[in-house]
């Protein structure tokens, strides 16, 4: 106990002299209470709830649904919304959720969780809920194959742990298959007008997990998300508690039933990534008493957050910012036909070194040839500026996938684009950036919408 207190003492010691230093001590404090005590977590007092939210893509999207939609109706919500999702973050974050006599101040707690970190994580902290959004081939630096972090997470959730699960991820829907937990399952139907997707370079369930035949899908929306089925053995997509049965993109409503009643809520965004996002929080928050009624207007002003999607009209000029998770060949290509399905000609600018990148360069490319960039060689997509230290390697790639060397443009410091980007090529001007560039992304966001203002201006 006295190997905690020394800990605590340093942890809070240490974040309040790193923000009075401007910075964000989202992680190093949590470092060094876990390098003086590694059961640091243990020890600390925690909300009457943990949520946590875990898988490899949306677990930030889907925290700041429940952080939002709870705070609005009178919860005290402790949240690591700043910090880091690892060990050392999660430290900080609780530190930060209790006084000095080591006492919570907080209700609830959301967490997310990074999904390789959970056996550390939860062995350590006891969540009521956990939710997995889905499960991916991620970075093959880290993650290798999402069965193994399937297994990672399946043997470090408690037994009485409720899990929230993708009934559409035949990956993720098996974690903690053969425990006792109760299950809760969300999905999505085939909505009207919605085509089955095009085939992926990556399918990671194209075998049964149970008997390993080659598998079958009556919809497959993409990657290996939609309706599974083993043709020898039977498996299948488990039932759906929670369905999105439809939307209106003019009305911006999402039509929804919980056990066979319906339902309709504001739509948070149109992209189908972010409809599972939004139905995987109303899964837990109704699990949590908040009625149909209160999510709905609790999501009545909630957008996906501006670090992640932004989007603005600039006189003639569409202005869209989307984060793309580096190094993540499914979310690149998720972003990827997302940019292909917006109406109407656009052109695409290209930031995606990670802060490795800038400094180093990376010599892992894999993933640009795991992702389907073939979706942005659309007649509809007049031009792609690529910026970075990989630019040409970049390039490179799309030119494989057939877009025409004509259409691009590569340069090395990515605020070269307001010089370079020309405006008149397509009504739509859409930057990606990488998930850790969030301040250099402000900061171009800012000097692209100058330029688009300036360039409506000569124009008039």
């Amino acid at each position: 106990m006295l190997r905690f207190i020394f800990a605590f003492i340093l942890c809070k010691a240490s974040y309040a002299a790193l923000r009075l230093m401007g910075r964000r001590a989202s992680h190093t404090p949590g470092r060094i209470a876990l390098h003086f005590c590694p059961n640091y977590i243990h020890y600390l007092k925690k909300p009457k709830h943990i949520l946590c939210v875990t898988g490899t893509n949306g677990k930030s999207t889907v925290c700041n649904l429940l952080e939002d939609a709870l705070r609005s109706n009178g919860y005290t919500v402790l949240d690591n919304k700043f910090g880091s999702n690892t060990e050392n973050g999660i430290a900080v974050t609780l530190t930060r959720g209790v006084s000095i006599f080591n006492r919570c101040k907080y209700d609830d707690c959301v967490l997310e969780v990074d999904e390789r970190s959970s056996p550390r994580i939860f062995k350590n902290i006891h969540p009521d809920y956990l939710i997995v959004v889905d499960l991916f081939r991620d970075s093959c630096k880290r993650n290798a194959h999402p069965d193994y972090i399937s297994d990672l997470i399946t043997s470090a959730v408690p037994d009485d742990t409720v899990l929230i699960l993708n009934a559409d991820d035949i990956i993720g829907s098996r974690v903690c298959i053969n425990g006792n937990n109760r299950r809760i399952h969300f999905g999505i139907l085939p909505l009207d007008g919605e085509a089955a997707g095009e085939p992926n370079i990556i399918n990671d369930a194209g075998y049964c997990p149970v008997c390993g035949a080659v598998t079958e899908f009556g919809f497959r929306r993409y990657h290996h998300i939609g309706q599974f089925r083993c043709p020898v053995c039977g498996l299948q997509n488990p039932s759906a508690d929670h369905i999105v049965t439809a939307i209106d993109r003019e009305k911006n409503e999402m039509y929804a039933t919980h056990n066979g009643v319906a339902y309709t809520y504001p739509l948070i965004q149109a992209s189908t990534f972010n409809i599972y996002n939004e139905i995987a929080a109303i899964s837990l928050l109704l699990e949590l008493g908040l009625s149909p009624e209160q999510i709905a207007e609790s999501f009545k002003n909630i957008k996906v957050t501006d670090s992640r999607y932004y989007e603005k009209q600039i006189g003639d000029v569409k202005f869209i910012s989307h984060m793309v998770k580096g190094l993540n060949p499914v979310a690149f290509s998720v972003v990827s036909n997302y940019v292909k399905q917006i109406d109407g000609d656009k052109s695409v600018f290209m930031f995606l070194d990670d802060s490795v990148d800038i400094k180093t360069g990376s010599e892992n490319l894999t993933w640009y040839y795991e992702a389907d960039l073939e979706r942005l060689a659309d007649d509809s997509v007049k031009h792609i500026y690529i910026s970075g230290f990989r630019a040409e390697d970049m390039k490179y790639r799309l030119l494989l996938a057939g877009v025409p060397a004509e259409r691009m443009t590569t340069f090395h410091e990515p605020a070269d684009i307001t010089e370079i980007a020309d405006f008149s090529k397509a009504p739509t001007f859409i930057m990606l950036f990488e998930l850790y560039l969030y301040d250099e992304q402000m900061k171009l966001r800012k000097a692209l919408e100058e330029k688009i203002e300036a360039y409506g201006r000569e124009n008039k």
